[in-house]
């Protein structure tokens, strides 16, 4: 045999001295140590994204930050203030409930289906959002088939501190302190929009204003913390969220009087206590109200949900950290398009390991065995690996089992048109993917190929009598794909930074390209985002393709001072006529002002 080449030589010492030196740094002792809202973590075997919010982002909408991130396609029905909805990896396309959405580790989604509206989220209180990509229903149970997209609101401070935002459609006030050994947060947020923004028919061509689009919110968000010794807290949270949308409808079936009205209220109680070596246990009881009227009350929909929870995670044989978890949700739905309330209860328990079995390899096994009763019993097991042999590159694998339970409108739906389906089974998928991340020259590239069959789905299909529609579970789909990141750490030049990310589906022949720069220096700070989407065909017989679209925004901000910044936005800024869903027209261009600062 030949020499060995000198290059693949130092390759491989300067492998074998950084697994050295990181196995120096590892911990002996595991610890837990983590906020109990958060889902994400540095050893998570899944495909993480976390996203900062600042106080000057405040006036943003959870989809402007979503819109532009790998694997994620943002479906909306106008600007900020309509419904919007994400789907991951192109599973949650045109059902918005396969994609899981917490609030501080508390689901959102409701029993009755049709997913979560990420325009009914504030901003103003949060301080970051995760986004796990990939099948997660061995943690978290029905409707994470395409992922998790956890909303993490604020710490709670010692230090005295008042933020605000003020914006041409906003105002935000939020404030933190401490009473003795109780930590407190508040928030109070309200916007307000006319909607009646131009655009361009895709029909016709003509230049027209959305009419019937007002909107208008508030709400608020509060938390305190008992910290009762070093290793004991108690803590509680509530928001309260009222918003009023009145509903256009698509340009085939205006709507020119319809309104909707949404309330959201929730209580999130929790106790942690820290045991000796490292042991935690979290006692945890979420309960959530959601209440829709649409069309002066011709439609009322009532859904209470109730999550008691306990978990204990603890070190075993300083090799592993042991999770387990404890879980009930009781739903119970009364509208008036089902002939009588509807309730059920779930039960499930999970048991996770992460198993460190080198410093620099982790594997995952996890499984949950959820029943509903009456309804379905599935076991959803996932395995996950991540081997790091150097701080600044890993490889991540998984593959897992997933599920989302029939929704309740799929179930007992009784209207003119459609009736629902009791014999309906839960959607199931085998998820599995694999993909590395390499940071080098102040560069960081993340790649990731993913693939997914998603048995038993649940579309609308007629009944002997054509005037009649029900749900049924006919389909199998597969779907895969790649995702790719590439962001600058260091200036590309002179306090210019970029980022780019792609990601291609097979499904529908989907391609998505988004970049960005930022120039920051000093106080100022200015961005320029480009999103680019292929033309995707859709269910639509009347508008089987929407057209492929890019669109362009600028802003800025500036920083007087701690107490004051200022930022402008333009979206849209080429004006460009797109569509997100077929026959509901997105806005021209755009502008906004907002004020923001910390005292």
């Amino acid at each position: 045999m030949g020499k060995f080449p000198k290059k693949f030589k130092a390759l491989f010492l300067s492998i074998l001295f950084s697994n050295v030196a990181f196995g120096q740094i590892q911990e002996k002792e595991i610890r837990i140590y983590s906020r109990p809202e958060e889902v994400a973590s540095q050893n998570s075997t899944s495909f993480v994204d976390v996203l900062s919010v600042s106080p000057k982002e405040h006036g943003k909408s959870v989809s402007d930050f979503l819109k532009t991130q790998k694997g994620i396609t943002v479906r909306s029905q106008s600007s900020s203030g309509s419904l919007t909805t994400a789907n991951i990896r192109g599973i949650g396309a045109g059902k918005a409930e396969r994609v899981l959405v917490l609030l501080d580790g508390v689901r959102l989604n409701t029993a009755q289906g049709s997913g979560v509206d990420l325009s009914r989220i504030s901003l103003s209180s949060v301080e970051k959002i995760e986004i796990l990509r990939g099948g997660e229903s061995a943690l978290y149970g029905s409707d994470a088939i395409g992922g998790v997209i956890n909303i993490v609101t604020r710490k709670n401070g010692t230090h005295p501190q008042l933020t605000y935002g003020l914006s041409d459609h906003s105002i935000s006030l939020s404030s933190q302190g401490a009473l003795g050994q109780l930590q407190l947060f508040l928030n109070g947020h309200g916007q307000k929009e006319k909607g009646d923004y131009p655009f361009k028919n895709p029909l016709t061509f003509e230049d027209q204003k959305r009419e019937n689009n007002q909107f208008q919110s508030y709400g608020g968000y509060s938390k305190a913390l008992w910290q009762v010794t070093s290793k004991t807290s108690f803590s509680v949270a509530g928001e309260f969220f009222d918003a009023t949308q009145h509903t256009p409808g698509s340009l085939t079936w205006p709507q020119n009087n319809a309104i909707q009205k949404d309330k959201r209220m929730l209580v999130d109680l929790k106790f942690t206590h820290r045991l000796a070596n490292s042991q935690e246990l979290l006692i945890r009881l979420p309960i959530r109200k959601n209440k829709m009227l649409y069309s002066a009350g011709s439609s009322v929909h009532k859904n209470n949900h109730l999550e008691p929870q306990i978990s204990f995670s603890f070190p075993y044989q300083e090799k592993h950290l042991i999770t387990l978890l404890g879980q009930t949700y009781r739903d119970k739905t009364k509208s008036t398009s089902y002939a009588m309330p509807q309730e059920k209860w779930t039960f499930a328990s999970a048991l996770k390991d992460d198993y460190f079995i080198t410093p620099l390899l982790m594997v995952t096994p996890a499984t949950r065995l959820e029943h509903s009763k009456g309804l379905y019993t599935v076991l959803s097991p996932k395995l996950g690996a991540k081997y790091q042999p150097l701080s600044t590159f890993f490889l991540k694998a998984n593959l897992s089992h997933s599920f989302r339970a029939p929704a309740f409108d799929e179930l007992y739906w009784n209207s003119d048109g459609f009736v629902g389906n009791t014999a309906l089974i839960p959607e199931k998928s085998w998820d599995g993917d694999i993909g590395f991340s390499l940071e080098r020259f102040g560069i960081k590239f993340e790649n990731s190929l993913f693939a997914s069959r998603i048995q038993n789905l649940i579309d609308y299909y007629p009944t002997l009598n054509p005037n009649i529609w029900t749900y049924r579970n006919l389909e199998t789909n597969s779907i895969w794909g790649s995702e790719a990141s590439l962001e600058s750490l260091l200036p590309i030049v002179s306090h210019l930074y970029g980022s780019l990310n792609y990601t291609w589906l097979n499904n529908r022949a989907h391609h998505t390209l988004n970049s960005a720069l930022k120039w920051k220096y000093q106080k100022l700070n200015l961005s320029l985002n480009h999103q680019y989407l292929s033309a995707v065909r859709t269910n639509d017989e009347s508008r089987p393709t929407l057209p492929s679209f890019y669109i362009v925004d600028l802003g800025g901000s500036y920083e007087w001072a701690p107490a004051l910044t200022l930022t402008a936005q333009v979206e849209n800024i080429l004006n460009r006529a797109y569509e997100r869903i077929p026959f509901y027209p997105m806005p021209g261009r755009t502008f906004s002002l907002s004020v923001s600062g910390t005292i």
